[in-house]
């Protein structure tokens, strides 16, 4: 059993001649078990694993899901970059006495980043002007209308109206998806058309 056992031992010869009966300790040693978390995050950020913490092991981790050993360390925890998506991760635990737990393998996922895009009509003096953003399931749209790089009005729909002065207008959008992913900001010129004056005159005749 797992822990120390005492063994006897007696030997008796051909002639029926017995020694005394001695005894040792045999110890066995525990196998660590595997198990570790993982903190999903958005593209370009690193990713934080967390391994059960045993005395004195050490972590021999496998990043690409291949059962070949990419990194070993003495810590419990570690950061790592992985790719856009489901990435299988493999960690085995190796005890201070040699003992190796066996492989354990979780899904460590990286959200992709969304693509903030819109267009906007032109038009005249007085009109509402629509924009028009990429349409993301479940994003929020942050729209910035006079080019300070701040939020002033977030919404979960694509299709926005708002009303602007005469000219260009630099409008910025950042969109956030659903699992709190944000793109960059974007700027795009929203031109208003100045409203001629009409004005005439006759002669009398």
């Amino acid at each position: 059993n797992v822990g120390n056992n005492i063994v006897g031992l007696m030997v008796v010869s051909e002639h029926g001649c017995e020694s005394e009966m001695i005894f040792n300790n045999v110890t066995v040693f525990d196998i660590p078990v595997a198990e570790f978390t993982a903190d999903s995050v958005c593209y370009g950020n690193t990713t934080t694993l967390t391994a059960t913490e045993v005395a004195n092991a050490t972590y021999h981790w496998d990043f690409d899901n291949d059962n070949v050993i990419d990194y070993t360390t003495t810590d419990n925890i570690l950061t790592h970059s992985f790719n856009i998506g489901d990435n299988t991760v493999g960690l085995m635990i190796v005890s201070e006495y040699g003992c190796e737990s066996e492989m354990v393998f979780n899904d460590v996922t990286v959200f992709d980043i969304p693509v903030a895009e819109f267009t906007a009509d032109s038009v005249c003096y007085g009109n509402i002007t629509t924009l028009t953003a990429t349409e993301i399931a479940n994003a929020t749209y942050h729209w910035d209308f006079d080019n300070d790089s701040i939020a002033d009005f977030s919404s979960d729909e694509n299709i926005l109206t708002h009303n602007f002065n005469i000219g260009d207008n630099t409008v910025g959008l950042m969109i956030v998806s659903e699992n709190g992913c944000e793109s960059e900001m974007v700027f795009n010129d929203v031109t208003v058309f100045d409203i001629p004056v009409a004005e005439f005159t006759a002669d009398s005749v």
